[in-house]
């Protein structure tokens, strides 16, 4: 969540319930994933902060003291958002509460962590976000999947200064190799956790696929 006083307060409720927390896992820097961060290893006392490396990076890059929003103002400039609305957005950005925690281990794909006795290899699946990583257990079969597949929306597959080119085609290769892991169940960073993961990646190709589609209409139609 955002490092605002809600998710400190939910965080708050929580904690004793789950007993110790020894490790922090952050599966991509987007602000409501690692927005409270910080605030909750803090609250917690845990030991570890994991995070991709690439992922660790753009991080830096985006939320570091020497970021700027300027470049994000004159990409939304770029493509067609109207200076005034360009100006609200890049406002409304730098107000977000994010307090990024400091990662004690970057992994890359295919190294492994062991967590509640079992191990879990890292895989790389972005188009969600470059560096985003997802953790596979190898007893259970269970991904710890973020954001790259949703049960009840669409992950926002975007394009933004910092981002490597084609973010759907990435997508859609992620997609890809979750159908190869064939995980028995993907715990996701938002919504309910799914038990059938082939249907849904084959429910979010179609829906992009009809997406390109309209696309394409438009673009043919003179857009």
């Amino acid at each position: 969540g955002l490092g605002d006083q809600a998710t400190i307060d939910a965080w708050s409720e929580a904690l004793p319930q789950l007993g110790a927390v020894e490790r922090l896992v952050i599966t991509h820097y987007h602000p409501d994933h690692l927005g409270a961060g910080a605030d909750l290893v803090r609250m917690a006392g845990a030991g570890e902060v994991v995070q991709g490396s690439l992922d660790a990076r753009l991080s830096s890059a985006t939320w570091g003291v020497e970021a700027s929003l300027q470049e994000f103002r004159g990409y939304l400039e770029l493509h067609g958002m109207p200076a005034e609305m360009a100006a609200r957005s890049t406002t409304a950005e730098s107000r977000l509460l994010i307090h990024p925690p400091l990662p004690t281990l970057l992994v890359d794909p295919g190294d492994r962590l062991s967590l509640g006795g079992e191990s879990w290899v890292v895989h790389l699946l972005p188009g969600h976000a470059d560096g985003h990583i997802v953790l596979h257990g190898q007893r259970t079969g269970r991904l710890l999947g973020g954001d790259v597949l949703l049960a009840d929306i669409t992950p926002n597959v975007g394009r933004w200064p910092d981002t490597a080119p084609d973010p759907l085609g990435r997508y859609l290769a992620s997609l890809d190799a979750i159908d190869r892991l064939a995980p028995s169940l993907v715990l996701p960073g938002h919504g309910p956790v799914i038990g059938d993961a082939a249907g849904r990646t084959r429910e979010l190709r179609e829906h992009h696929r009809e997406r390109l589609d309209v696309h394409l209409d438009a673009l043919r139609a003179g857009a």
